[in-house]
């Protein structure tokens, strides 16, 4: 152990002691250099780690890993994403974070965490804060990833900071061809996405630089399956490092026709077709396991559904505002003092929603106490910061939020706080949180039983269906 570390430790659990103490890293830590910081998280990670080994349910560290949501927009449409069902064809009814909440995030935050990643509820890109997170996080020694389109990686200034301060790039892309795929994802170009994709993966070849890593992100879903071996050859050529494969979340049922769990038979030949490909183009392909089929299923499949676009019920679409909307750039707005709130209150009096809910529909059976085999990987190391302030404990919460920017002095009072100690002390109970009840990563489920579990609350009303 070095000098540094063993100073940070003797003075961590002091500064964990008071508010003011707490933050005082966020004024001086930069100043002080980047070895301090890197000890300043690794004593953090050592007590999140032994919270966790010990079951403590309230504890003095911070979260390892955060996302921040600068934004819930996104400049395109796509009628599978679960975060942008309910968005207007411009987004002009889902916020960007307000100004303050994002430096609070920045100034208490960023000092004790390793990772970060950048909106899942909108596209990063589109977020007028973009530029200024990535100097940030630079700036504290933060690891950055990001889930993104690729649509405006051309942007001025943009393509330079993520060659310069990113470490990890995740592309969503869905079709191996211009028509599935701006089929799927309304307003998207898929000419221009491969050229954004391939300026990223050549950029990074022409400096010499081992970073960022680039992966693709393909959904697999019955519009797309039949495409993913041709994924595997598209993603070779544009240079990207990994393919990954998830399964359609259906969050509603009109999606459910979608899953190819009513499609078992064929997945698996092209699950096995795409294996063949990437082994002879030497390409990284990530897939899920195979589904295990009865003899009625290896004999037929269910009918062909109908598109995406045709099934979905979220009301009539107006696809040319959809298609406009995809060319906004939102580089005007961006820098503090001009960041567009696009919502009339954002106060936090319209937050998501509380911790402490009571249930609304019955729980489904309870599993015996031997199935909670599985971690949870964010009740002890991450946090998810909404756009509109609101603190979420994942990113399937269903809407539940279990503290807001606006109603508490700062974020470790809702990380330490009640609501969030009763979620870690009941998750691997039978008491545990109504938003617990389905997650496979609580429950020792196969994987291929989760993609039909609904997000309780995603949905007006709710889908319930007992799986």
């Amino acid at each position: 152990m070095n000098l540094t570390d063993a100073l940070v430790r003797a003075v961590y659990p002091v500064l964990m002691s008071n508010r003011l103490l707490r933050q005082l890293p966020g004024r001086i830590g930069p100043t002080l250099g980047r070895g301090f910081l890197a000890a300043l998280k690794r004593a953090n990670g050592e007590r999140l780690a032994e919270a966790e080994r010990s079951g403590q349910a309230r504890f003095a560290a911070y979260p390892g890993f955060i996302t921040v949501a600068g934004t819930s927009r996104c400049n395109i449409r796509c009628e599978f994403c679960i975060n942008q069902w309910d968005a207007a064809p411009d987004g002009s009814n889902r916020p960007h974070m307000r100004e303050e909440h994002l430096q609070r995030v920045v100034a208490e935050v960023f000092p004790y965490i390793r990772k970060l990643a950048l909106s899942v509820s909108g596209e990063p890109l589109y977020d007028p804060h973009f530029l200024y997170l990535l100097e940030q996080a630079r700036k504290y020694g933060v690891f950055v990833e990001f889930t993104t389109n690729a649509m405006l990686v051309s942007k001025p200034g943009y393509l330079d900071a993520i060659l310069d301060n990113v470490g990890r790039v995740n592309i969503s892309m869905d079709g191996a061809t211009a028509a599935t795929y701006e089929r799927l994802r309304q307003g998207a170009r898929f000419d221009k996405v491969c050229a954004n994709i391939k300026s990223m993966t050549e950029g990074r070849r022409a400096r010499g630089q081992p970073g960022p890593e680039f992966n693709m992100r393909y959904i697999l879903m019955t519009e797309t399956i039949e495409e993913l071996p041709a994924m595997v050859d598209l993603c070779k050529d544009l240079g990207i490092d990994h393919l990954f494969t998830n399964h359609l979340q259906v969050f509603m049922e009109s999606l459910a026709p979608q899953s190819l769990m009513f499609h078992k038979r064929r997945a698996n030949e092209i699950f096995a077709e795409a294996r063949r490909r990437a082994a002879a183009r030497d390409m990284v392909v990530v897939l899920p396991e195979d589904f295990p089929l009865d003899a009625a299923e290896s004999a037929t499949d269910a009918p062909e559904p109908q598109p995406v676009a045709a099934a979905m019920a979220l009301g009539e679409v107006d696809t040319a505002a959809n298609g406009a909307a995809a060319e906004l750039d939102a580089s005007a707005a961006v820098g503090f003092g001009n960041t567009p709130i696009t919502t009339e209150d954002f106060s936090g009096e319209t937050w998501a929603a509380s911790g402490a809910v009571e249930r609304t529909v019955a729980r489904p059976e309870e599993l015996p106490p031997s199935a909670y085999s599985h971690r949870c990987p964010y009740l002890w190391d991450q946090a998810f910061f909404e756009a509109d302030g609101s603190v979420f404990p994942c990113c399937n919460s269903g809407g539940v939020a279990l503290g807001h920017m606006e109603h508490a002095k700062d974020f470790f009072e809702v990380w330490t706080g009640d609501d969030y100690v009763r979620m870690r002390d009941t998750v691997y109970t039978a008491g545990c949180h109504d938003i617990c009840v389905n997650c496979y990563l609580r429950e020792d489920t196969a994987a291929t039983e989760a993609y039909l579990r609904p997000v309780e609350g995603a949905q007006k009303g709710g889908w319930q269906r007992g799986l």
